[in-house]
């Protein structure tokens, strides 16, 4: 079993051989027994493999680091081991008291953290009339919807968690200090525009974020955006950057983009992003391009939703406003070398990293076999230092 070759599709294929019909063939049998050895076959094979899939599918839940803990250890963080915290509030972490729930700041000192976790699980099954023919690709499609369900319950606590975090973010830690200049959050200058001036922008007021826990430059850490999750209008601004002008400053060059004084990016950048249709990465970082990401799309109202009255300004301190999930987008940027976003995983008895197992719930009557998948953990934001939004 694989993944298709473009990581952006989260698709299984199953391989043709003699083996494989041959246990397709008696997952189809009326012989309950045999039927349901060859489903425990089959989740044997595929339980590595469903994983992999699902760690390397493009969602905010793959941007959180995983933290394992054995089956009879608590799902806590050592927080001592990876903090060094000098200042009052300097820890904000964002955490959910039950699956599904709103992220809530936790109060936390330095000491071992506990992290609730939860199961996640997704079950799909299918008819044995589907298969009698050796039907593999039937069999593929029914994995790939369990895997499906894994993710997206996944995905949908770790985006509250980085929403709610990003809302709340304060470059000082002190979540009482509300100036637009503390809030991790910019606005563009020009509402609705992304360019080179609003990359600068962010790359520029994020030297300023991460310090040293003396206020100097920080050694042993990337003080840089290392990701950028971004809608497909702005991914489609991007692209514009080879044939539209890029110059904002008045001055030497004439007014801003006029038609006879305009300049445009350098012809070798222009040149890239023209023959690859885009980009996957700009000024080192990495691009992410998520549908539900947008005016009025899922992502940007969770974060609206989290932004409650909160002001936002642009770099330079003007154009202060509450954000507008209907008519404004957060664009949302990560810096992945600091140890923040953090997914403690439960392990289970068996010691594998999640379950796939046979259904047995099927008789022979219903002419059905299925399988389920589960794994126990939760999701935490520990830093808001290591994110960076901008409004557009």
């Amino acid at each position: 079993m694989k993944n298709k070759k473009n990581l952006n599709y989260l698709h299984v294929d199953i391989k043709l051989t003699p083996e494989q019909q041959s246990i397709v063939r008696e997952l189809a049998s009326n012989n309950r027994t045999e039927s349901l050895a060859a489903q425990e076959a089959i989740a044997a094979a595929v339980n590595r493999p469903l994983l992999q899939i699902i760690e390397q599918a493009p969602v905010f839940a793959n941007w959180f680091q995983l933290y394992s803990v054995g089956p009879n250890e608590a799902p806590k963080l050592p927080l001592s081991l990876f903090f060094d915290i000098k200042q009052r509030d300097y820890l904000h972490v964002f955490t959910q008291s039950m699956a599904g729930g709103m992220a809530t700041n936790f109060v936390q000192g330095i000491s071992d953290m506990y992290v609730s976790t939860y199961p996640y699980q997704g079950g799909a099954s299918l008819d044995k009339s589907f298969i009698r023919s050796s039907n593999l690709q039937a069999v593929a499609q029914t994995l790939e919807r369990l895997a499906q369900e894994v993710l997206i319950l996944q995905n949908r606590n770790a985006t509250n968690i980085i929403m709610a975090s990003l809302a709340a973010a304060r470059i000082d830690g002190n979540s009482s200090n509300t100036a637009v200049s503390n809030l991790e959050v910019i606005r563009a200058r020009t509402a609705g525009v992304f360019g080179l001036q609003e990359f600068n922008d962010m790359k520029t007021k994020y030297r300023r974020v991460v310090a040293s826990w003396v206020g100097g430059t920080p050694l042993g850490i990337k003080a840089s955006l290392t990701d950028l999750a971004v809608s497909p209008e702005i991914m489609g601004q991007i692209r514009a950057i080879s044939f539209q002008p890029q110059n904002t400053r008045a001055g030497s060059i004439g007014a801003n983009e006029t038609s006879n004084t305009s300049i445009g990016a350098p012809e070798s950048v222009r040149e890239e992003i023209w023959k690859g249709g885009g980009l996957t990465s700009f000024f080192d970082t990495d691009l992410h391009e998520y549908n539900e990401l947008g005016v009025g799309q899922s992502y940007n109202t969770v974060f609206d939703t989290y932004a409650a009255a909160t002001s936002y300004a642009d770099v330079t301190g003007a154009g202060s406003a509450v954000f507008n999930g209907a008519t404004e987008e957060i664009l949302v940027g990560a810096n992945q070398s600091m140890f923040d976003l953090v997914k403690v995983r439960q392990m289970p008895d068996e010691g594998s990293e999640w379950t796939v197992a046979a259904d047995d719930s099927y008789t022979t009557k219903s002419g059905k076999v299925g399988w389920y998948g589960k794994e126990q953990a939760g999701y935490t934001s520990l830093d808001g230092r290591a994110k960076l939004g901008l409004v557009v």
